[in-house]
Formats: C-alpha cells, sequence, structure tokens
C-alpha cells in the first residue's frame, strides 16, 4: 500500500498541469459582446460580495472552533484546522 503514496505527488502536478492548461484555453476565448460582459461583471461582482460575507461569517466560526481545539483537545490539532481551514479560504 505504501508504494501509492509516491504517486500523490505525480497526480497533485498532473491536476496542476491541467488546470493551467484549461486556464490557458478559456483566457483565450473571445469575452463576447457589449451585454455578455456586462452580464459577467455584474456576476463576477455578485460573486465577491457573496465571498466577503461568507468569509466573515466563516472567520467567526474558525475562530470558535479553533479556541475549543486549543483548550480542549490539543494545541497541534487547533493550528492544524486552522491550517487546513486557511488553505480551504484560499482555494
Amino acid at each position: 500500500m505504501e508504494q501509492w503514496i509516491v504517486f500523490a505527488p505525480v497526480f497533485g502536478i498532473v491536476g496542476l498541469v491541467f488546470a493551467g492548461i484549461l486556464y490557458v484555453l478559456i483566457t483565450r476565448q473571445s469575452p463576447g459582446n457589449e451585454k455578455m460582459r456586462e452580464i459577467a461583471a455584474a456576476i463576477n461582482e455578485g460573486a465577491m460580495v457573496f465571498l466577503k460575507s461568507e468569509y466573515k461569517r466563516l472567520s467567526i466560526f474558525i475562530a470558535i472552533v479553533f479556541a475549543l481545539l486549543y483548550q480542549f483537545i490539543a494545541h497541534q490539532t487547533a493550528f492544524a484546522f486552522l491550517g487546513g481551514a486557511i488553505c480551504s479560504m484560499l482555494a
């Protein structure tokens, strides 16, 4: 079973290459006519407002869970949770 561990970084790199290829292909596409660009801008603006609101609420939840883990479980667990939460938000 341990020999499969070597494939994790390989699959990660393959995933990043695939994501890079998709990014290049998508950014080369035409943004469309004026109406399509207006709609895209409105969607982008709405998504950013939603994410800002979501991250405010999520930050409060993360702080509470971090404090509880730190106090009652273990310091390492609390910091692992915090690191995972930050990585998840960045993704």
